[in-house]
């Protein structure tokens, strides 16, 4: 583009010289320099807009994207399965720990029934004592090995996690929905 600008300063300069322009020439020269800031102040306005359009863009996604287990200064708290059985009855498996610096955690179960279509709790109870999970262990892929339910006159569930060990599975624990509340079996 900068060449076809010299080629046509060239050519002005050259068809001046031949003719009596001494009024017309600066004020072409005068409309080409202009014409040439605006193309540099439009190529920087551009260059702002998409480098700003950029670093807004990567801060929505990490904002959008960041792990549920990120490091924050209070209490973690993250759902880490759901199952709705027969419609009428879910359950979900909630890890909680106290800070972002323990590796300590706890689960529960929380067991909600649908009551004339809304959800009702019927409680919750420990899987294991408190604060005998690890949190990496059962927030990951894989850190949960069993979650069953069944939807009988009395809803069964069963759950089996990953041991702060790592290796292999818990042994299964079962809960039993009894007049609209969970206790152990």
């Amino acid at each position: 583009m900068s060449d076809l600008d010299d080629y046509v300063a060239r050519e002005v300069r050259r068809l001046a010289s031949a003719v009596d322009a001494s009024e017309v020439l600066p004020l072409v020269e005068r409309r080409f320099r202009r014409r040439r800031r605006h193309r540099a102040y439009q190529r920087t306005s551009l260059v702002i807009v998409v480098l700003a359009g950029t670093g807004l863009g990567a801060f929505g996604l990490l904002r959008l994207f960041a792990h549920s287990s990120a490091t924050m200064g209070g209490a973690t708290k993250a759902r880490i399965a759901s199952t709705t059985v027969g419609g009428d009855l879910r359950v979900t498996l909630v890890a909680e720990r106290r800070s972002s610096s323990k590796a300590a955690a706890s689960v529960a179960v929380v067991v909600s029934m649908r009551r004339d279509g809304t959800w009702v709790s019927a409680g919750r109870s420990p899987v294991g004592r408190p604060g005998t999970w690890r949190w990496d262990g059962v927030t990951r892929h894989g850190g949960i090995c069993r979650l069953s339910a069944a939807d009988a006159p009395i809803p069964e569930l069963q759950v089996s996690l990953r041991p702060p060990s790592g290796k292999g599975c818990s042994a299964p624990q079962d809960f039993r929905v009894v007049q609209g509340r969970i206790v152990p079996a």
